[in-house]
């Protein structure tokens, strides 16, 4: 008999359902583990910890680099090293103190990844602040709830979003103390700040302040709460880059991987990985989707336990409740258990319908197929139980809509377009070349369309602040033309 590598452990055997609760798979944990949790290095106990040893043992060594644009081209790397980052987090934390922020605030961020947004981040660590990112690729309706939610009253932030932050209908900016640009801020925008009751800063002057009021550092306390790869991308990049290539699979809520590949192992490819140092993970039955945590293969919804799981969601009891049974966290992905010990994922629980002829249909899963389609921004596919087909508001590719307008002799606007029955019908065809190209089955295909100018927004409530869509709110907001689609449909058949 062929022996194999196995890759995680079984600590506890799996069971049926009973009394109206699903079966769950055998707990498995990483190989490391297999007698318990092993003992964390106690000088990696918290961000701050990993950071500041890191400098310790390579000073010199390149940590934060960033380029130029020098004459409209782009210029050569400039670096920053671990001792130099580590001098100037520590005057940032030093003025953060300076400006009456308190152990515990909660210091915002906003804008696009660069140096100062590492530095900011660091210097929350130095203090025990709870850095809290603004997401940049949002409006000003998504930072408003943010800043709301999370009672944030200090704000580092990218130049060119000075405005969204200042935004009249971004009303939780009126609660904000101070205001530091990654580089500096025009002339109007700091009178409008001032006029706000908003100090602010630029860079430049908040580490001048840094360097003249220096803090001791209070860093926190170690606590014990902390879309697949395709398997074609990956085996490419395993092979192309010369480098380690490995998939892991996590959540926020799982304070990063809870599974991690092996880079020297190309059994790997295409799963994501066994679990790591301090989870467990089972398979728990999904009925309604066929999912059997002890058939063959073992197949359901992913639990996760340990030590890096998260203690609750902020302000929000009762979606915390929810995501927990037992002390497992349910993360509503369908996983799969290879016979080597590691895992796949292969599906999503949440957002499943049945339509009228029995057969269930994945919305998320759709909509990520669909979603490559080039003349879609954004997809929304809907389907109820009293209906046997698909339909979906479809955000048109503004330039690729455009360059379809052209080809075809029209030179109207994004939003007169989307009326055009022959747009529609293009559009159409469009998806079924997208549905036949992954092999969907029959009821998985679009059969109507509503076209959109605009993107789904937070504005009209149509997304959460992680552009997560609200399809209750989506379907209110467009019943009428669902209805009326429909209704056309039926009538064409």
């Amino acid at each position: 008999m062929e022996n194999r590598k196995v890759f995680s452990v079984k600590v506890e055997d799996g069971r049926e359902g009973r009394d109206g609760k699903p079966s769950v798979g055998p707990v498995y944990r990483n190989l490391l583990a297999k007698q318990g949790y092993p003992p964390p290095d106690p000088e990696m106990s918290t961000t701050w910890t990993l950071f500041s040893s890191s400098v310790e043992k390579y000073p010199g060594n390149r940590m934060l680099g960033w380029r130029k644009f020098v004459d409209g081209k782009v210029g050569p790397y400039i670096w920053k090293t671990y001792k130099e980052v580590y001098d100037e987090v520590l005057h940032v934390g030093s003025a953060l103190r300076a400006s009456g922020v308190e152990p515990g605030c909660r210091v915002g961020i906003y804008g696009a990844n660069c140096p100062q947004w590492i530095m900011a981040m660091e210097a929350c660590g130095a203090h025990s602040l709870v850095c809290v990112p603004l997401y940049d690729t949002l409006g000003s309706g998504a930072v408003n709830f943010i800043i709301d939610h999370a009672e944030v009253d200090f704000v580092f932030v990218q130049d060119i979003k000075v405005k969204e932050l200042l935004n009249p209908n971004c009303k939780s900016t009126q609660q904000l103390k101070a205001i530091v640009c990654f580089t500096s801020l025009a002339e109007e925008d700091n009178a409008k700040a001032s006029q706000m009751g908003i100090k602010t800063y630029s860079w430049t002057e908040f580490l001048h302040m840094g360097k003249e009021n220096p803090w001791e550092i209070s860093p926190p306390q170690p606590f014990s709460i902390c879309a697949p790869l395709s398997s074609e991308v990956e085996e490419f990049l395993r092979v192309t880059c010369c480098a380690f290539v490995v998939q892991g699979y996590g959540l926020t809520e799982t304070c990063g991987a809870c599974t991690i590949g092996f880079p020297d192992e190309m059994c790997f490819v295409g799963a994501v990985g066994s679990p790591a140092v301090y989870n467990d993970l089972r398979l728990e039955e999904v009925s309604d989707m066929g999912y059997d945590p002890l058939g063959n293969p073992p197949c359901g919804e992913i639990c996760v336990k340990g030590k890096t799981i998260f203690s609750e969601y902020y302000k929000n009891p009762e979606l915390t409740r929810e995501s927990f049974e037992d002390g497992w966290f349910h993360t509503g992905d369908i996983g799969q258990m290879l016979p080597n010990g590691i895992f796949k994922v292969i599906d999503r629980k949440k957002n499943l319908i049945k339509l009228s002829q029995g057969e269930y249909v994945a919305l998320e899963y759709l909509e990520n197929v669909y979603g490559v389609t080039p003349i879609i921004d954004d997809v929304w596919v809907y389907g109820n139980s009293f209906k046997s087909m698909l339909v979906a508001v479809v955000v048109l590719h503004e330039e690729n809509a455009k360059k379809w307008a052209e080809l075809n002799g029209y030179t109207v606007s994004l939003s007169e377009l989307c009326s055009l029955s022959k747009l529609q019908n293009y559009v159409l065809s469009e998806l079924k070349s997208t549905a036949d190209k992954n092999k969907m089955r029959g009821f998985e295909y679009i059969k109507g369309v509503i076209l959109e100018a605009r993107a789904f927004d937070m504005e009209r409530d149509l997304v959460t602040a992680t552009l997560k869509k609200k399809r209750n709110n989506l379907l209110k907001y467009y019943q009428a033309e669902i209805d009326a689609l429909y209704h056309n449909l039926t009538t064409k058949k």
